[in-house]
């Protein structure tokens, strides 16, 4: 969000912080939560260059669906490993 709306440094710091600190929380619901996993928010940024132009909210959860489905396969494929009652058809 600081990179698509304009707002005063102190406030995009605030921000991030807060960010960082809810997908910490994330994180560490989902390690002690059966059969939930953590994926991430892409990081699209080239060390402290992007460009804004391209990159909207649109092609950012764009990026973020392709985390979420890789997630999502890898879970199922590995409950499908365990799980004896699974059939896929």
């Amino acid at each position: 969000m600081g990179d698509f709306r304009p707002m005063p440094p102190w406030v995009r710091k605030l921000l991030m912080l807060q960010i960082r600190r809810l997908n910490g929380i994330t994180l560490a619901a989902a390690s002690h939560i059966p059969n939930t996993s953590f994926a991430a928010f892409p990081d699209w940024r080239v060390g402290k260059m992007f460009v804004a132009e391209l990159l909207s909210w649109k092609a950012l959860h764009e990026l973020w669906t392709h985390v979420l489905a890789s997630a999502t396969v890898k879970e199922l494929d590995e409950a499908s490993k365990t799980d004896t009652t699974f059939d896929p058809d």
